[in-house]
């Protein structure tokens, strides 16, 4: 799976393809709107279950010190 940056930079590149620098206006077909959007969301929860996977980890390795000192 790429990586947040990686998949991000190819929805800039994907919308920039549809931006008018004349009138700052945008257009985009509906394919390549849903399209970003879903990569949006994809990233933004990619970004919500890294966030987590690092504080399970990090419970983790605490209770594991923790398991440790009791031994």
């Amino acid at each position: 799976m790429a990586s947040t940056k990686t998949r991000l930079r190819s929805i800039r590149r994907k919308a920039n393809k549809h931006i008018n620098k004349k009138n700052n206006t945008i257009t985009v077909c509906a394919e390549d709107f849903f399209w970003v959007l879903t990569q949006i969301h994809i990233s933004n929860n990619l970004e919500i279950l890294e966030e987590q996977n690092q504080k399970l980890v990090d419970e983790n390795n605490a209770l594991r010190k923790a398991l440790e000192v009791n031994e």
